[in-house]
């Protein structure tokens, strides 16, 4: 049960708005310069402008693949896994830790 407080408060909003708590918006009344049309949601459709961008997203993804494989062809890698001598040498070990040397 609700106090007499917020029977008070429900009492001037809801005379406020011109309406009980809980009681549903009206819909606005069709006048003569206000029709309200009903559209099928079966006959709705994308149209000319949705095929236009399926179509421009199907050409991009087209061409950004044949990019792709074009700048992957130019990349040169050693398919043995192994590092050139030159290079090995200049790696160092991850188990190695260099330390400052204290100077006391």
């Amino acid at each position: 049960m609700l106090s007499s407080v917020a029977m008070s408060i429900i009492a001037s909003i809801s005379s406020a708005a011109g309406r009980l708590p809980g009681e549903a918006t009206p819909s606005p009344a069709a006048t003569a310069g206000n029709q309200v049309r009903y559209v099928d949601p079966a006959s709705v459709s994308p149209g000319a402008i949705g095929l236009g961008m399926i179509v421009f997203l199907g050409f991009a993804t087209f061409f950004l693949s044949l990019s792709m494989n074009k700048q992957l062809k130019k990349i040169d890698f050693d398919e043995s896994g192994s590092l050139p001598n030159a290079a090995a040498d200049e790696v160092p070990d991850a188990d190695v830790v260099h330390l400052p040397k204290n100077s006391q």
